[in-house]
Order: structure tokens, then sequence, then C-alpha cells
């Protein structure tokens, strides 16, 4: 139904299924950035940024005129996931993004759904207000092995239940 609806109305489907992922295909590996070259760099063309890395490198100057190594940590998303999304943003149509089985995602899999629908960023890409929305699907019952809801997350959908098919809806 999700991918008639995007059909339908011209937009782009990106699946994830949460069951089958980690937090780290969702919200990036680790990785270290050094504020000095990486963050500071492409904001020395202004008076702001000339004056924080002059302040930034007085900061971490040693006697010995050495600097110490300033650096954050950042997230380097899943390729395959954050270049299908970047080129659906590129295109300027509405994205749908389709996360199913989110009640079996363990909890801090869970969590990255609290981005794409607070911030409208997913998977290091951010998306113009109103080009993104998010839908979630889950089963629900005894004969799943499924984790529960915080009510932050189920807070941020609306809730639409459909009965199980059985064998002659297929």
């Amino acid at each position: 139904r999700v991918r008639n609806y995007a059909e339908k109305h011209g937009a782009i489907l990106i699946e994830v299924d949460l069951s089958l992922k980690d937090r780290t295909q969702l919200r990036g590996v680790p990785d270290r950035t050094d504020i000095h070259t990486e963050v500071l760099g492409d904001l020395q063309s202004s008076s702001l940024g000339a004056e924080m890395s002059t302040m930034l490198d007085a900061a971490t100057k040693l006697p010995s005129g050495e600097r110490l190594p300033l650096a954050m940590t950042t997230f380097k998303p899943d390729k395959l996931l954050h270049d299908r999304l970047v080129e659906a943003k590129e295109t300027g149509k509405k994205v749908i993004l389709f996360f199913d089985e989110v009640n079996r995602a363990k909890p801090i899999v869970q969590s990255s759904v609290f981005e794409a629908t607070s911030d409208n960023r997913f998977g290091g890409v951010v998306f113009d207000p109103g080009k993104l929305l998010v839908v979630a699907a889950c089963n629900l019952g005894k004969d799943y092995d499924t984790e529960d809801l915080p009510a932050a997350l189920t807070a941020r959908f609306m809730e639409a239940r459909k009965p199980v098919p059985d064998e002659t809806d297929y």
C-alpha cells in the first residue's frame, strides 16, 4: 500500500527493514573529525571563522609550538543507504521513508527513527520541510519476537490497524 501511494503521488519510496539493521547502518560508524581542518576550514573566509580558528589555535598550542589535536566524533553513514537518500533528495520529489518491522528492532535502532520524525534528517541527509514523509509498520501480537515501542515514538505516528490477511487474501 505504501508503494502504491508513492507511485500515485510521484514520490520516491525508500524502504528500511529495521529488524535487519543495527545502529551503525542507520546512524553511521563513529569517526574522528579534526575540528581545525574539517570544520573550521570551511569557515575561514568569514571573520567569525577566522576569529574562532585563531582562538582555538591559541588555546591548543603547547609551549613546544605543537598543537593539541582537537577533534569531535562524527558518524559516517552506511554508503548505500546514504547515497540512495541523497539521490532521492536531489530529485526534488517528496521522499517516503518506510520503516518496516519497527517493533522487531532493538531499542537503540528504534531511536534512529526519532531523527527522521523530529528533524527531517536521516542517514546523514537533511530534507527540506515537507519533503520527507515517514511511515512505519509493525506486527502486533504474541506470535512475533517484538520489542515494546516507547511512548515517545508511538506518539509521532498516527495509528491505523489492519487485520492480518488469511489465505483467501492471497
